[in-house]
């Protein structure tokens, strides 16, 4: 159906449209450049919020839904990382044979790399929650720490892990295991988060509502509160508390038998009203403002010797 607007004011008006589009952009910007002022200018101040502040938040955000485990989301999900691991693929590169996954979960991305033809072993420290299709669809499934994979070296054409490196204790020594695991000329792809001090770092969605808990509050308040309340609190160990600089230096650090072929680091600014809140939290935790605004890494490595 053709506009009712002569063409002449549609091309006026085409330029102010634009501009629309583009005010949610500019001003989450601002508020961005706003919170990065407050986190920079922070003097000695509260480490931590009190316990009505806590209580005050948590009945300000609603719960994020569940994380979706069930059949149909766990399956999409599994299609969706492999695919994300095809669009970063070297151009040039030959099609990955053997898989090797690393803190694969239930498995159903280990059953994509399968169904497209792959021989897959994949691996985790806790295997109640292997998924009986990986098992029928031909997967190797075992229990192991990432820093002590029971494959021989070299066996590996791609080695991949998501969602795993920041909660495992020693990513150093696991990153050394998978560059053992995988061939002279194969990938390792790893993608992770969110990371510690990101918005959602905590990893706590059924206990604590709001954002940024971690920064702004100790462990154990957060802890005491949420069974208080009757919710589940997963312990911290759960993560590993790495900052991205950290993570970082793994790759600037790497032996010279890896290259890094892609680093995406994903960015959440849509809660830096907080952090323009409570500078002082923030800066007592880091001194890096985008500590608390990068949220998850993907990175795509070679081994070439």
């Amino acid at each position: 159906m053709r506009s009712a607007l002569p063409a002449s004011l549609r091309s006026m008006l085409r330029p102010a449209s634009a501009f629309a589009r583009r005010i949610p952009r500019l001003r989450d910007r601002w508020r961005t450049v706003r919170a990065r002022r407050a986190f920079e200018r922070a003097t000695a101040g509260p480490a931590w919020l009190d316990v009505p502040d806590l209580e005050r938040l948590q009945a300000s955000y609603p719960f994020r839904p569940e994380y979706d485990y069930g059949p149909e989301a766990t399956r999409a999900r599994g299609c969706e990382r492999r695919a994300a691991l095809l669009s970063r693929w070297p151009r040039g590169a030959e099609p990955a044979r053997r898989v090797l996954e690393v803190g694969c979960g239930e498995g159903m991305t280990a059953v994509a790399f399968r169904e497209a033809g792959a021989q897959v072993f994949a691996s985790d420290v806790e295997i109640s929650r292997f998924d009986i299709r990986a098992r029928e669809s031909g997967v190797r499934l075992a229990a192991m720490d990432a820093s002590r994979l029971g494959v021989r070296g070299g066996w590996a054409d791609l080695v991949v892990s998501f969602e795993a490196l920041e909660h495992v204790p020693d990513p150093g020594r696991a990153l050394s295991e998978c560059a053992r695991a995988v061939r002279t000329g194969g990938l390792i792809f790893l993608s992770f988060g969110p990371l510690y001090l990101s918005p959602w770092g905590l990893h706590a969605r059924r206990s604590i509502a709001f954002p940024y808990g971690q920064a702004l509050f100790p462990i154990e308040v957060l802890e005491t509160f949420a069974r208080r309340c009757g919710r589940e609190f997963i312990p911290p160990g759960f993560v590993n508390g790495w900052k991205p600089g950290r993570f970082r230096a793994l790759w600037e650090g790497a032996p010279r038998s890896l290259e890094v072929i892609s680093l995406e680091v994903s960015r959440d600014e849509s809660h830096v009203d907080l952090i323009e809140r409570y500078p002082s939290c923030f800066r007592d935790k880091t001194d890096r403002f985008e500590d608390l605004i990068e949220t998850s890494i993907h990175v795509l490595l070679r081994r070439i010797v």
